[in-house]
Formats: structure tokens, C-alpha cells, sequence
């Protein structure tokens, strides 16, 4: 047997007539999903667009952003000092603003806690859900603008990366039991460092 007639190239003129048809077939599908498996693979490269589904208007000037955790509500603190609360599927503003003093630098939320940060303070809000409202809970001052806050699992600390890379631990009074007799309306405690 010569050499030559186990080369796959000259072995498809040897076949016979129907042997060469299915061979041209399959080697078209084999191609075919090749290529697909290279086109395939070209998407996966190219990173998908997310055009956003709701742009918010009543947003405007957001310096910082928080989504709650089940999505329904949208923090967003303003270059005016405001905080706007937003409810996330209608893109309206549910409540009137909460404003404080200077520009709102950063923002986070932790369960019932919402904390935001000025240049002058830092201030921490409880978020009532129903009506949805901002109450003031605590305030402490501060020397800059933080460059990040992390408020701690339960909310009884806020974390504030200051930007001289220090970091400031403030301890968030416990909020006050809404059956407790002898709360009153107005005297929220302030924040103490820890």
C-alpha cells in the first residue's frame, strides 16, 4: 500500500460517489460550527451595553447614591446640600428634600439607617418606610468631607474615610422604641465618637 493513500487529502477522490458527498457535508457542518463557536467566543470578549431603564430627573445634581437593599427606594445626595428620596421603579420624588449644610459627599445605608456626609458633618437619619420619610437621628461635626462612609451591620457604628487617609469610627445612639413613653418628639441624641 503506498504512502500517499493514507493522506486525507487524496483520500476523498478515491471514495466513492455517495462517500464523497457525506464527506463534503460533514466537513461544511464541521466548519459551520466553528465558526459559530468563533463568533460565539467574539461576543463573550466584547462587554455588554446596559443602556440604564429610568433615568431620574428629579435626581438632579447627584453627587452620591444609595439603592436600598429591596430596591424600592433610591437615595440620592445633590451638590445642593439635599437629599432626595426616590422611589426606584416610578423614577418620582417621594418626599420633600432633607437638606443640610454644604454639598452631600457621600452616602450609605444600613437597614432603617441612613447616613450622609458634608463637608461639615456627618449626619444619620432613620428611614421610615411607610410613608417613606427621612427622621434626623444623630449629627456630629467634622473636619472635612469623608471620602467614604460605612455604616456598621446593625447601624450602631458609622465608619468615615477622611481624606487624609484616617479613619474616624462614630457610634450611632440605638433608636428609640416607637412605644417608649418617655421619647419625645425632637430631642434625637447626637453621634459620639468612638
Amino acid at each position: 500500500i503506498p504512502q500517499d493513500y493514507y493522506a486525507p487529502d487524496e483520500l476523498q477522490p478515491r471514495l466513492p460517489q455517495p462517500f464523497r458527498m457525506l464527506d463534503r457535508i460533514i466537513r461544511d457542518l464541521v466548519e459551520k460550527v466553528l465558526d459559530e463557536v468563533d463568533a460565539d467566543k467574539g461576543e463573550e470578549e466584547t462587554p455588554e451595553e446596559l443602556p440604564p431603564s429610568l433615568v431620574l430627573p428629579s435626581c438632579s445634581h447627584a453627587l452620591c447614591v444609595y439603592n436600598s437593599r429591596d430596591g424600592q427606594f433610591l437615595y440620592a445626595g445633590t451638590s445642593t446640600g439635599h437629599i432626595h428620596v426616590c422611589h426606584a421603579s416610578r423614577g418620582a420624588r417621594i418626599q420633600h428634600s432633607v437638606s443640610l449644610t454644604g454639598p452631600v459627599r457621600a452616602i450609605q445605608g444600613q437597614g432603617p439607617l441612613l447616613a450622609a456626609a458634608t463637608d461639615t458633618h456627618l449626619a444619620v437619619f432613620h428611614c421610615l418606610r411607610f410613608p417613606p420619610f427621612l427622621k434626623p437621628h444623630a449629627f456630629h461635626p467634622l473636619p472635612s468631607a469623608p471620602a467614604a462612609l460605612q455604616l456598621a451591620r446593625g447601624g450602631s457604628h458609622v465608619a468615615a474615610t477622611m481624606p487624609d487617609a484616617e479613619v474616624r469610627l462614630f457610634r450611632v445612639p440605638p433608636l428609640p422604641d416607637l412605644f417608649d413613653s418617655e421619647h419625645e418628639e425632637g430631642t434625637g441624641p447626637a453621634a459620639s465618637p468612638a
